[in-house]
């Protein structure tokens, strides 16, 4: 498969389907331990089956979750234009309070 990709077992993320031992799985979780000698390992918890812990630097084919279309920008929003009247208002609000605040004259001029 195209986005069959190998990569560190502490990078998967919940979602990722991994091949471990010739048999893909949906990884539900993921954690990362101690083993007894300090090294790190990384348990992977999947949909069926038991958790498996591997070497956290091991390499692990991945393939990663289905990513969905991105939804459009709500109407409100308008990406070419300029920003809507009530957030420049805002934003400038923002900004005098804040210059106030560094030159000491906010809350009855205590700093």
């Amino acid at each position: 498969m195209a986005d069959e990709r190998l990569q560190w077992a502490f990078r998967v993320v919940p979602g990722d389907h991994v091949t471990l031992d010739g048999i893909r799985r949906e990884v539900t979780g993921s954690r990362v331990e101690r083993y007894a000698t300090g090294g790190l390992a990384v348990v992977l918890a999947f949909r069926a089956g038991s958790p498996v812990r591997v070497p956290a630097t091991s390499l692990v084919t991945v393939i990663p979750p289905e990513r969905q279309p991105a939804e459009p920008p709500p109407a409100e929003v308008n990406r070419d234009g300029p920003p809507v009247r009530g957030v420049v208002r805002a934003t400038g609000r923002l900004l005098a309070a804040w210059a106030r605040r560094l030159t000491g004259t906010a809350d009855g001029g205590h700093a």
